[in-house]
């Protein structure tokens, strides 16, 4: 899905806020699910709202 979801935004590139609000998603998502820990907690699941502000971007700039 990941994947997916980043061939079209590649194929779409020329719209900047779909590789911005992705790449935020992204790198958010990485302290997340525990590939990048920071402070002492292995997941911070509670901050799981932090990175779908990305996605709200790439759908705020699409329906305007």
């Amino acid at each position: 899905m990941l994947i997916a979801i980043t061939a079209v935004v590649w194929r779409y590139r020329e719209r900047r806020y779909l590789v911005f609000g992705w790449t935020l998603f992204v790198v958010t998502l990485l302290p997340v699910i525990g590939i990048v820990q920071v402070g002492l907690q292995a997941m911070a699941d509670r901050y799981a709202y932090i990175p779908l502000i990305g996605l709200f971007v790439m759908m705020v700039w699409e329906l305007e």
